[in-house]
């Protein structure tokens, strides 16, 4: 068979995301409202190449962004803290994937762009296929961890599916006199920027920017496609919880806890509450992101909840040899939030 493809910018988009909700691997990182988000909150163009068959149905995509700075492009399919782009389509097809990937590749080459990043998903075993059309190794590579829901929302087969150790916890957490909600109260997002600083400070790490947190409330509707579950003690807020929803996925966004309830279990109290709900929602799969090698302490906190490890890998193609001469600062000043290539290729 044969297919048309077309290329897509923000402009008309729309007609994607009946394709992007109808295909059960695509995550929040491929919907038209995340790319919204992102194309507003990067200054980025977003694009996505689309196939379409005989008959006119979108049969497959892969979306991504260009980012210019200093007259240099950097391609990403996608950009941002634990996005994943790549090929998407509606079922498996080998000679589909090698032409989507072939026609992005000589889109971003042609448009000039020094380097592209597919960052792909770990929902899809699709990395035999990047090689053998990349002919390339994986640049990076990140530890997907992701726990499969119970169909039974009732709290006995959810706790029954956890660890000792974690229904424990649990059952701490509820002789804690810890209340909490998933309504949407005024403030939520706020409350959750300001503890997320707070975290991201104790541990020395970077905070997701306010800006992105107040575009969530206009691209997004809350209890549909987002939540922020927050916990209270004696009145006060002690920790919070972000969870997008899509397609079958829920995913685990940003968790934030004061430091001075850490024992108190509040976030346990608020994933499992959360899952619950997810379950009575019809969702199967609770996404907990991607983990470095080096987050020892985060992965075995997600793998008490029963995750089960999904590698998944990173593909860089350099189309200019000339931007390999940028000083790692430089790219990261440039390029934030983007992946451009493995510092470890520069010549400086």
């Amino acid at each position: 068979m044969s297919y048309e493809f077309k290329l897509y910018g923000l402009e008309g988009a729309e007609c994607l995301e009946d394709f992007f909700s109808s295909v059960p691997n695509a995550l929040l990182y491929h919907s038209i409202k995340y790319a919204r988000l992102l194309s507003e909150f990067l200054e980025a163009e977003y694009c996505c190449v689309v196939a379409v068959d005989g008959a006119g149905a979108v049969v497959g995509s892969i979306p991504f962004f260009i980012k210019e700075s200093n007259g240099s492009l950097v391609a990403n399919s996608m950009p941002f803290y634990g996005s994943h782009g790549g090929v998407v389509l509606r079922e498996p097809n080998d000679v589909l994937f090698s032409e989507l990937l072939g026609f992005y590749l000589n889109y971003v080459e042609q448009r000039g762009c020094s380097v592209s990043t597919i960052i792909a998903s770990p929902f899809t075993d699709d990395a035999a296929r990047y090689e053998s059309y990349l002919q390339v190794t994986p640049s990076d590579s990140r530890l997907g961890q992701v726990t499969e829901l119970p169909c039974d929302a009732s709290y006995e087969v959810l706790i029954a599916s956890l660890p000792s150790k974690t229904r424990n916890m649990v059952r701490k957490a509820e002789k804690q006199n810890i209340k909490w909600t998933s309504e949407y109260i005024e403030g939520g997002l706020d409350f959750l920027f300001s503890v997320h600083c707070e975290n991201m400070h104790e541990i020395g790490g970077v905070a997701k920017p306010a800006r992105f947190f107040e575009l969530i409330k206009s691209n997004f509707e809350y209890g549909t496609d987002y939540r922020v579950y927050t916990a209270y003690f004696e009145g006060q807020p002690v920790s919070a919880l972000l969870l997008f929803y899509s397609g079958e996925t829920v995913e685990y966004f940003t968790p934030v806890i004061k430091a001075e309830y850490r024992s108190m279990q509040p976030l346990t109290a608020l994933i499992f509450n959360a899952m619950r709900e997810a379950v009575e929602r019809g969702y199967r799969f609770w996404n907990w992101g991607g983990t470095w090698a080096t987050q020892e302490g985060v992965y075995r906190f997600k793998k008490s909840w029963s995750a089960v490890d999904i590698p998944y890998n990173y593909y860089s193609t350099v189309f200019k040899k000339s931007f390999l001469d940028t000083r790692q600062e430089a790219l990261l000043s440039e390029y934030p939030y983007f992946y451009t290539v493995p510092f470890g290729w520069l010549s400086k």
